[in-house]
């Protein structure tokens, strides 16, 4: 299952997923069944996302997060700040977490890939030479060109990725 936009939908299902849910009519909370999945991986945030996540995890399911706790910088430019000047978000985000994994038992844990290895990197060519991975890439563009690939990404409709060629005259 995965949830994205109506216009995203045919670019999903091309992906391979099975249940689109069109986040802006349903919460997948609501749509999919209770107890049904064994990892949801969060890749956008949104609110109450541990309870929601919760309802439809199996008992022994697992939660990734992409996202995890909101960033400190921009909380702080927000002025969601507590006392001591540390951001109300980031602590709530804190609690919430810590009430899921403690209180309610979730498996929960934020993703992130720090660097890349070679043995990283050798796994990630193994997948794609498999056809197990696939990368999309939207679009390319010279690197002289960065502004508007910025514009486009900050648009919020890129499916894939942005790539950069290095600019023509460089040696």
């Amino acid at each position: 299952a995965v949830t994205c936009s109506q216009s995203s939908a045919d670019f999903c299902r091309s992906l391979g997923a099975d249940t689109i849910i069109d986040y802006n009519k349903d919460d997948f909370a609501d749509v999919l069944d209770p107890g049904t999945f064994d990892c949801v991986l969060d890749c956008v945030g949104y609110d109450n996302k541990f309870e929601r996540v919760k309802r439809v995890l199996k008992p022994d399911g697992k939660m990734l997060d992409l996202v995890g706790p909101p960033a400190i910088g921009y909380l702080r430019r927000e002025r969601a700040v507590g006392p001591g000047g540390t951001p109300d978000g980031y602590l709530e985000f804190l609690k919430a977490a810590n009430k899921y994994v403690q209180e309610e038992k979730m498996s929960y844990k934020i993703v992130a890939m720090g660097g890349s290895t070679p043995d990283i990197l050798k796994t990630v060519a193994d997948l794609v030479d498999k056809g197990e991975l696939r990368c999309v890439v939207q679009d390319t563009f010279p690197l002289e060109e960065y502004e508007a690939a910025f514009t486009k990404s900050e648009a919020g409709r890129v499916k894939g990725k942005l790539l950069f060629t290095p600019n023509s005259a460089s040696n």
